[in-house]
């Protein structure tokens, strides 16, 4: 037997110190509470609809005209770079995107906008807070992107089946693949029923892992069942809970002025 011995010897260095003008030490708990106080006023500062989500803001704005959109989207651009600067904040312009979103089939290419001398690249797509929207709201790139993350729960299921009880089962159904099957399903839950297939294809298929039946076997009879709902019923549901919310006031100040109620409950 041959033992080797270590030695490791280490060499410390110690900076001098700095005066901090701005910022907070990454991966402090006051951190994101502190840049979002800081940046709260973003929204005042052009006339985009501003979305806000920790460090990832989102910009909208709209037109009937594509040359019109054009010269507005670059006039607000260059006061949201004058306020960035006098933030001392700086853009990532390689994750920084545009996207136009219309139904018409008119000609964009020469749609260029850009931020301090950086061109801004078009997108067909986009993935905000984790939904993935299309420029023409198709959401086809969305259910495919779903479709991946429900095949891998189908896989587990097939796996696993074999050594827990239906109970047990059904918990994982709904952490593994309900999860992900009911995010924002509001939103794209509108696409096409041809668009939604696979999905509901997918689910069939889970609740038939789950039960071990044929294939040939009804997937509506086994989610009645398990008490398990469609996908197109997830949806509705969704939206009853949404309008439902909106008609009691409980909805974001945000809504306020998006529908019109017709009769009050």
């Amino acid at each position: 037997m041959i033992r080797h011995k270590c030695y490791f010897s280490f060499i410390l260095y110690s900076s001098s110190f700095q005066t901090v003008k701005c910022g907070v030490p990454q991966g402090s708990v006051i951190g994101p509470l502190l840049f979002l106080i800081y940046v709260n006023d973003l929204p005042c500062a052009s006339s985009f609809q501003t979305t806000l989500f920790a460090d990832d803001t989102s910009l909208h704005l709209s037109h009937k005209d594509i040359k019109t959109l054009q010269v507005n989207v670059q006039n607000e651009l260059d006061k949201v770079d004058t306020w960035m600067r006098s933030h001392r904040l700086s853009i990532n312009y390689n994750i920084t995107a545009y996207m136009i979103i219309t139904t018409t089939r008119s000609q964009n290419c020469n749609f260029k906008i850009s931020m301090n001398g950086v061109r801004i690249q078009q997108t067909d797509s986009t993935k905000y807070l984790g939904v993935i929207s299309d420029n023409k709201l198709s959401w086809k790139p969305q259910i495919s992107s779903l479709c991946g993350k429900l095949s891998q729960g189908c896989d587990v299921m097939c796996k696993i089946r074999h050594f827990a009880d239906i109970k047990t089962l059904r918990l994982i159904y709904f952490i593994l693949f309900h999860l992900h099957l009911q995010y924002c399903i509001i939103d794209w839950g509108r696409a096409y029923k041809v668009v939604i297939r696979p999905a509901q294809v997918l689910q069939n298929q889970i609740v038939k892992y789950k039960t071990f039946s044929n294939r040939t076997s009804s997937a509506s009879n086994i989610l009645k069942l398990l008490k398990i709902l469609k996908v197109s019923d997830l949806h509705q549901l969704d939206l009853e809970k949404f309008v439902y919310k909106y008609n009691d006031d409980i909805l974001p100040s945000s809504f306020d002025n998006v529908f019109s109620k017709l009769y009050k409950w």
